[in-house]
């Protein structure tokens, strides 16, 4: 057991702020209705200048020893080095180009929206990419990271090493996945949120709808700007990506386009009656029900705030030990699997025993799902000693610390030296 809980990597305080220009930028733009390709790029501007700016002059995150970066000590910039690095980086980003080439799931009207987001913005990346490699390049205490070693690769030499270069591949095949399919969310979820704010309801159903769609907008939005905002100046950059194929499937599976199938031909749980029908009859049970539905939608997209710039599925880029994390460990992951028995209510008889026994087993299942991927993140996240105090400590000092006493399979096991 440890005295205390580890520091987070993020500011809670810091991200609250975020959340208040994202929020506030939310409601220009339903008012004004902007077209969500537009609308997207703005939401993310809008919560990630105020958290890098007070990242930057309040945490002074850029003097961390994790950012790589030594300021007391630059080296010469040296423009070999540099084009060998932006070199790297490119090549690393090109087997995702590739593939978003070869794949049909990438060439339908689904992804549009992300490739109009492209146009615009991929080339102002790629400048600003390479101003910034140059200018980074004296100050990196170790400037043959990654990018470099890829680099070397690609020019034939025979000094990079087989973990850097995996390291940069596994990063942007993380990138390359995920940011498209959570652009598109966030897209879709703009347009959710001006439609339900735009619809006449019954008071309650009114505030329910636009909060619902309100907290995956916060999630999506602060997810894809997460993917994106990889630097180490701000100590965001990736500090290693899921080593093992089991710590992929289990997450991944539970994306687009594989949860087309696993979800509709295996986890099948939603069985098509949900609270809103069942409570009908009890007009006054349907208020603390949906309230519960949306409190748990609050803490699965606060949980995703609490990372500020540095959420990433597969990615350990710091230890955050604050907001939902300072009450568990997997906040995001139980407020979800909470919202989902409220919402499809399997264990509610409503045709046959054979329905609830199903119902109830599928939504078990995933889960399961859901623990493997909390195991393959604790393993993977406990190679820093940080993360490894953190979760011991909350072992005992967790909401559900109780539930680990009782079912030690749920407790965290540091792993052997």
């Amino acid at each position: 057991m440890t005295a205390a809980r580890p520091p987070s990597a993020t500011d809670f305080r810091i991200n609250l702020v975020g959340l208040a220009a994202m929020l506030l930028a939310t409601a220009v733009i339903c008012w004004t209705k902007l077209d969500e390709r537009w609308a997207v790029p703005i939401l993310m501007a809008a919560a990630a200048a105020p958290i890098l700016l007070l990242d930057t002059v309040w945490s002074r995150v850029y003097r961390r020893a994790s950012t790589g970066i030594d300021w007391s000590k630059p080296h010469s910039r040296d423009l070999g080095r540099i084009a060998t690095r932006y070199l790297g980086a490119l090549g690393a980003m090109a087997p995702v180009a590739l593939f978003y080439w070869l794949t049909p799931e990438y060439q339908g009207d689904f992804y549009d929206r992300f490739w109009d987001f492209l146009r615009w913005f991929g080339p102002i990346g790629l400048v600003v990419g390479a101003l910034y490699f140059a200018w980074i390049d004296p100050y990196q205490a170790d400037p043959k990271d990654s990018y470099w070693h890829v680099g070397r690769l690609l020019l034939g030499r025979g000094d990079w090493e087989r973990d850097k270069v995996g390291q940069a591949l596994r990063g942007f095949a993380i990138k390359g996945f995920f940011v498209p399919l959570m652009f598109i969310y966030a897209s879709r979820n703009v347009v959710d949120l001006q439609r339900a704010v735009s619809t006449d309801r019954e008071a309650f159903l009114y505030a329910f709808e636009v909060l619902w769609h309100l907290g995956f907008l916060v999630d999506v939005t602060f997810t894809t700007m997460g993917y994106l905002a990889t630097f180490r100046l701000f100590d965001t950059q990736v500090r290693s990506a899921e080593p093992t194929m089991t710590g992929w499937v289990a997450a991944m599976v539970c994306y687009q386009p594989f949860w087309s199938i696993i979800g509709t031909q295996y986890l099948a749980y939603e069985g098509g009656y949900r609270w809103g029908e069942w409570l009908a009859p009890w007009p006054m049970l349907i208020i603390p029900w949906g309230i519960a539905i949306i409190l748990c939608n609050a803490v699965f997209s606060g949980s995703t705030v609490a990372f500020g710039c540095r959420f990433s599925n597969l990615t350990h880029r710091g230890v955050v030990t604050s907001g939902p994390y300072s009450w568990t460990r997997h906040p995001a992951y139980v407020a979800k699997l909470a919202s989902y028995w409220l919402i499809n209510i399997p264990f509610v008889f409503h045709g046959s025993w054979y329905e609830v026994i199903r119902d109830c087993t599928w939504l078990s299942a995933l889960g399961g799902v859901y623990w493997l991927r909390a195991r393959t993140e604790e393993r993977h996240l406990s190679v820093d000693p940080d993360y490894v105090r953190y979760a011991l400590w909350m072992n005992t000092h967790s909401w559900f610390a109780p539930v680990g006493r009782w079912f030690p399979f749920l407790a965290y096991r540091a792993p052997s030296p």
